[in-house]
C-alpha cells in the first residue's frame, strides 16, 4: 500500500514539474485597437473622440490641446505590445491624429474580416453591374 502511494505521489509530483504554469497579460496604459483608431476623424470634439477611444493617458497642464495614449503591455506568451497615440486639438476640435507609434498594436482579426467582406460584397456589386441577368 506505501509503495502505491508512493508512486502515486513521485508521479503526481513529477508531471507537475513539466507543466507551463499560466502568465496572465499585463496590460498599462490605454488599450486600445485598430478599428477603434480608424473611427477617428479630423474634425471631431473631444467629447466624441472620449466616446470612441476613451479617455487619455496623459493631459499636460501645460498643453492641453495634446491627448496621449500611451500603452505597454506584457502578453501572457511573452509578447511586448507598446504604442503611443497622440491626438492635437485646436477649438476643442481634432486637429492632428499622429499615429506614427503604433506599429506593435496587433491588428484586429475582425477588422480584417470585415475588410475582406467589405471587397468581397464591392466585387459582387461590380460583376453585377457589369453583366447584368437578362
Amino acid at each position: 500500500m506505501d509503495k502505491l502511494i508512493l508512486i502515486t505521489f513521485l508521479s503526481l509530483f513529477l508531471n507537475a514539474c513539466f507543466l507551463t504554469p499560466y502568465k496572465a497579460d499585463i496590460n498599462q496604459g490605454s488599450v486600445l485597437s485598430r478599428s477603434d483608431i480608424n473611427q477617428l476623424k479630423i474634425g471631431m470634439s473631444k467629447k466624441q473622440v472620449q466616446n470612441i477611444i476613451g479617455p487619455p493617458s496623459v493631459i499636460d497642464p501645460f498643453h492641453n490641446h495634446q491627448w496621449d495614449y500611451i500603452n505597454y503591455s506584457t502578453m501572457g506568451s511573452g509578447e511586448v505590445i507598446r504604442y503611443r497615440l497622440i491626438l492635437t486639438f485646436a477649438q476643442d476640435k481634432l486637429l492632428n491624429i499622429d499615429n506614427s507609434a503604433i506599429d506593435s498594436l496587433p491588428t484586429d482579426e475582425k477588422d480584417g474580416q470585415d475588410e475582406k467582406d467589405g471587397q468581397e460584397a464591392l466585387e459582387h456589386t461590380q460583376n453585377t453591374q457589369e453583366h447584368p441577368k437578362p
